[in-house]
């Protein structure tokens, strides 16, 4: 690739731009943008990450009880509002160049900066089952929130053992006729406050040691087979499955970087920064034991004020 100069007074110059637009990136283009540097976040879906398909939050002090995609709008209007710029795009690559980090999008766009913060969160699991990405949309979804409404008065299925799973069949449990629960485990993880509130309700039925073994349908999702430990196979006649079984980095345009450890997360130190001076990663790409949004911004503000520092012994 070319070196690039001259780029100080370029439109597509800042000072941090942040890859990624969820808690841990709005997080730090807020506090970057308090400090009066110019930001950008380059975001490829909607902003406010895995908050925006979050039914309801409880546990994110000072906001009670709210719904996921009311607290991602709120970040990412205050991000915005104090004047951090928000990008529509894919980033493919970056590199270092003398000075500067050059990152490539796929719309062709190449923007310069000063310090860059990867914050691009994890992508969904999928099932692994023939005829599974036909029917992605057509009856597989990974947002109940977001395609809730078209399950009212139909049979759904909620894979997996999470408290997302969880979560979402409680909303969904309002709108749906009936709810299919299926956990390949033995049981859910920390999550015994859903587990007593799901309990209440006459339209969940729990299916442990199972998991899908076929998807029926060829245009739309018409229905699934489930299969026991024992190998007990039953078929259920549904209209829509959601799928929570886990996610991985979404990392695959660093791994030319050398800082990549193991499963696709991304090696930081204590101030959120690489091994590459000016380059951090916050949130879910980290190697983290617990992930929450209150985790993600405490990432968010370390990345933010480190990167400060870099910036003022910039010249």
């Amino acid at each position: 690739m070319p070196i690039y100069t001259n780029t100080a007074n370029d439109s597509n110059t800042y000072d941090a731009l942040i890859i990624g637009a969820g808690p841990a990136g709005l997080t730090a283009a807020i506090y970057l943008r308090r400090a009066n540097y110019k930001v950008g976040f380059i975001e490829k879906d909607v902003p406010g990450g895995k908050m925006v398909n979050t039914p309801v939050i409880e546990n994110y002090p000072g906001a009670g009880k709210i719904q996921g995609a009311d607290l991602a709008l709120n970040m990412y209007q205050q991000s915005v509002n104090l004047g951090a710029q928000y990008i529509y795009g894919n980033v493919s690559a970056f590199e270092k160049q003398e000075r500067y980090f050059v990152v490539f999008t796929d719309d062709g766009v190449t923007r310069f900066c000063k310090t860059l913060i990867i914050a691009s969160g994890t992508t969904e699991n999928k099932l692994n089952l023939p005829n599974e990405k036909e029917l992605e949309g057509k009856g597989i979804s990974h947002c109940a929130i977001c395609d809730g409404s078209f399950t009212k008065g139909k049979d759904v299925a909620i894979v997996g053992s999470g408290s997302g799973a969880l979560a979402n069949a409680l909303y969904l449990s309002s709108i749906s006729n009936h709810i299919y629960m299926i956990n390949r485990s033995e049981k859910y993880k920390d999550t015994q406050d859903f587990i007593t509130k799901l309990s209440k309700k006459q339209n969940v039925e729990f299916f442990y040691n199972t998991q899908i073994s076929e998807l029926i349908g060829k245009d739309k999702l018409e229905g699934i087979k489930i299969t026991n430990k024992n190998g007990e196979t039953k078929k259920l006649n549904l209209s829509y499955i959601f799928v929570y079984v886990g996610s991985n980095p979404s990392t695959s345009f660093v791994r030319e970087n050398n800082i990549i450890a193991e499963n696709g997360i991304i090696k930081v130190d204590s101030n959120m920064e690489t091994s590459i001076p000016g380059l951090y990663a916050i949130g879910d790409v980290n190697k983290i034991k617990i992930r929450q949004i209150t985790t993600a911004t405490n990432d968010g503000t370390i990345a933010a004020l480190s990167a400060i520092n870099f910036l003022e012994k910039w010249e």
